[in-house]
């Protein structure tokens, strides 16, 4: 793999919008369908030598005004066509006042008069069908064919195209080829330029010195606009400038190819960090795009790395083409041949933007990015799947490729064996084979549970309620549905409205409650409260329900219909450790609060920026599975404004003054749907015993035992456990066998010797040894597993 050293700092200008027309970004990507949308690629230069010269009236792309055919108009020497500013037409924004474009006329006589009135509507949306073929003949009378709109950026490939094949070859071309033959250049020149004039600065500016301090105390010297975060490396160590991908200046991320422009403290992530796998994998987006572009052409949007924190995805435009696995791996192979460019840009605000070059591609992105492309060993792309333009569905569609990569073969070949892991203990395809639940067509995002998997259900929310008891909650049941004034007031109309399902009744709209918030409220607000009932802790399972994109829509993960183990806490200020003591009025002091609460907990912690909802800051609390994936689980909330918004008081010590409470948001399951998936994949399912939904089942040796299997049955039913009774003809190993498919924690056999005596004979899932013991003290043995599960 052939690599360049990133390049340093530079302040952006007019060049910028050179990309972004160059590169046809925001938008205009869009625009150019060859098989579809034809005029949108504008079209070709003349091959007779002649063309007609029209204007275009102000107002509108494409609007042609209706041309007249003189003879006087013909210009023989006319080989390239002029043309005004490609991206304002392009872009659909508009031609401005006092551009130019030309009618071409082509000598083709294998183009009959119904192709051109097809054709040329397409190419100037003014003219008709008839308008067409009008000009058509006209065209003919002076010994050409057809008439199209071009414009000069894409005169000379579109020449070849009709020299080649003809105008159809240009209307459904086999690729982008001549589009990239002419964009990369001009990127290219446009990266150079931008290059030597940031080359040019940065020797213009002063190289005096500074000091860099380490994390552990360290001071290391400098120079100003001259050593970069990797000088630095390199004299900490080889190891480190090895591994390094991405530094933090004063908290800032930064290249590590970025010069320093004054004193400052410096981290240095390598990518067992979060900062460095993120850049790690947002810079492997753009391998992924370059890869993208030159394999099929297509017009490229964004590429991030993904929010859960696990590889990246590029969106974007393919036409009429599909990807699959075989695309795949051409994919892969142009991904590892590409050489990675960067010039960090400082935006006004403080912002900074790179102009980042990955071989042919040039495009612009915040970054920051890894120091080159050598540190990527390994990439790989995962699956496709659809996606709209920024996310948009009324937009056009898109195609997302997911992909992973990795400084190393080896971590590639376990996530893929983690893959393979996961895919397999799917918790949709064991909820299914379990069955434990389905999802219908007919209720997209709202699953049903069957018995067995609303045992399950019911012993998550039962271990919540048996901590509730000994915790003080009290637990609630409120309505399923409010008037929108509800949502005005707790100010979800103006955050959350997109996300909630509304409904019209006696012409008022009311919306389906997508959380439980508003509703405590209320009950808080119902009667005058005092001092004396704080803290108040209200919880509630009702079912909630919230829009999410039917494209967003994963298993139990994400759901349109769920129950929370969601509970609130109105309490005092005084009730509140001492230390916390003070108004919260602003935003910043309820995050000190938490920092604080969190500090003491003594765990470790971060901050996720701009994750906060919008009444307030927030804890997330996330537990990793078997296989090491990580989850957003349980939450708390502390809430200073819709006590505010409610208006909610309580009577102080002082009865003739009123208080505000303190409202605290908190759930720890998070949705009993997300947890059930989570538990059922970590387990893989075979579920613990005090949660399984089949703890036991007997297995009679032959129909002489049925009745004694029975009444073990009941027995152990009686005792509160669940229990089943294989009551089949078939053979007893195939009835173990079997029970051991399904995952029942113990299989109970009995046989004309067991029933004689009390007894049954005991086999645990995973052990292929067995007892013999009687009904109590199998009793005694499943109520000892249940109390030290809890």
């Amino acid at each position: 793999m052939a690599v360049l050293t990133a390049a340093s700092t530079t302040w952006f200008s007019s060049t910028t919008q050179q990309l972004v027309q160059l590169n046809n970004v925001d938008g205009a990507i869009l625009t150019r369908n060859f098989k579809a949308n034809f005029p949108q690629k504008r079209a070709i230069t003349m091959s007779t030598g002649l063309t007609i010269k029209a204007s275009f009236t102000k107002g509108g792309p494409g609007v042609l005004e209706r041309p007249t055919f003189d003879q006087s108009q013909f210009d023989p020497s006319s080989q390239v066509l002029e043309g005004g500013d490609i991206g304002r037409l392009r872009d659909k924004r508009g031609v401005g006042s006092g551009d130019s474009y030309r009618v071409l006329l082509i000598d083709d006589s294998r183009h009959s008069e119904s192709l051109v009135a097809k054709v040329l509507p397409r190419a100037v949306p003014s003219v008709t069908p008839d308008d067409a073929r009008k000009l058509f003949h006209t065209s003919r009378e002076n010994g050409v064919a057809v008439v199209i709109v071009t414009v000069k950026e894409h005169a000379e490939f579109y020449s070849q195209m009709m020299i080649r094949g003809g105008l159809r070859s240009v209307i459904e071309p086999d690729s982008n080829e001549g589009y990239l033959s002419i964009a990369i250049p001009k990127r290219i020149q446009l990266f150079q330029s931008i290059q030597s004039e940031q080359l040019s600065r940065l020797q213009s500016l002063p190289h005096d010195s500074i000091k860099i301090t380490l994390p552990d105390g360290t001071v290391k010297e400098g120079k100003r606009w001259e050593s970069s975060p990797m000088d630095i490396a390199k004299e900490i160590g080889k190891s480190v400038a090895g591994n390094a991908l991405i530094s933090q200046v004063n908290g800032v991320l930064w290249d590590m190819n970025r010069p320093l422009e004054d004193d400052c403290e410096l981290k240095i992530f390598n990518f067992e960090s979060d900062e460095g796998r993120d850049t790690f994998w947002h810079s492997s987006a753009h391998i992924l795009g370059q890869a993208l572009e030159t394999e099929y052409g297509c017009k490229l949007c964004i590429g991030p790395c993904t929010t859960r924190g696990e590889g990246f995805y590029y969106d974007a435009y393919y036409g009429e083409l599909g990807l699959n696995d075989d695309h795949f791996k051409k994919i892969d192979a142009a991904a590892l041949k590409a050489v990675a460019v960067e010039i960090i840009k400082d935006l006004p605000a403080d912002k900074t933007i790179t102009v980042y070059r990955c071989g042919p591609l040039v495009d612009l992105c915040r970054g920051p990015h890894i120091p080159n492309t050598s540190f990527v060993k390994a990439l790989a792309c995962l699956k496709a799947s659809s996606a709209y333009w920024r996310g948009n569905k009324d937009r056009e569609s898109l195609q997302r490729v997911y992909g992973i990569s990795y400084p190393d073969k080896k971590r590639l070949q376990e996530y893929k064996q983690f893959l393979e892991e996961a895919k397999k203990y799917d918790h949709r395809v064991l909820g299914v084979k379990q069955e434990l639940f389905f999802c219908h067509p007919m209720s997209p995002g709202s699953w049903f549970f069957l018995p067995h998997g609303t045992r399950v259900y019911n012993k998550l929310m039962q271990f919540i309620k048996n901590e509730y008891r000994r915790r003080g909650y009290e637990e609630v049941k409120s309505p399923n549905i409010y008037n929108m004034k509800l949502w005005e007031t707790s100010g979800h109309a103006a955050n959350y409205k997109e996300n909630m399902f509304l409904l019209e009744i006696e012409n008022q709209e009311f919306g389906l409650k997508p959380m439980n918030c508003p509703g405590h409220c209320l009950m808080f607000q119902h009667r005058v409260r005092s001092y004396r009932e704080l803290p108040l802790r209200l919880a509630d399972f009702g079912a909630l329900h919230r829009n999410e994109a039917s494209g967003a829509l994963t298993g139990l993960t994400r759901v349109r219909r769920f129950q929370q183990d969601d509970a609130h806490i109105f309490c005092r200020k005084s009730q509140r450790p001492e230390k916390y003591l003070g108004v919260l009025e602003t935003w910043e002091e309820a995050e000190k609060a938490l920092t604080e609460a969190l500090d003491e907990f003594g765990k470790p912690w971060k901050i996720d920026e701009g994750d906060g909802a919008f009444y307030g800051p927030k804890i997330d609390i996330s537990v990793s599975d078997a296989l090491k994936r990580k989850f957003q689980c349980a939450t708390l909330q502390l809430d200073f404004q819709l006590p505010d918004r409610f208006k909610l008081e309580y009577s102080a010590e002082d009865e003739a003054k009123s208080e505000t409470p303190v409202m605290i948001h908190r759930a720890i399951l998070g949705s009993v749907e997300r947890m059930f998936a989570i538990l059922l994949e970590h387990y893989k399912g075979k579920w613990p015993f005090w949660i399984s939904p089949r703890q036991a089942i007997v297995c009679p040796v032959s129909e002489k035992s049925q009745s004694y299997a029975l009444q073990v049955r009941d027995q152990i039913h009686e005792a509160g456990y669940y229990v089943d009774v294989d009551a089949t003809d078939r053979k007893i190993q195939k009835k173990v066998r079997e029970a051991q498919l399904a995952q029942y924690n113990y299989i109970l056999v009995v046989g004309e010797e067991e029933s004689k005596t009390g007894q049954v004979s005991v086999r645990v899932r995973d052990n292929a040894d067995h007892s013999v013991m009687s009904i109590e003290s199998l009793l005694g043995l499943f109520k000892d597993i249940d109390e030290k599960s809890y």
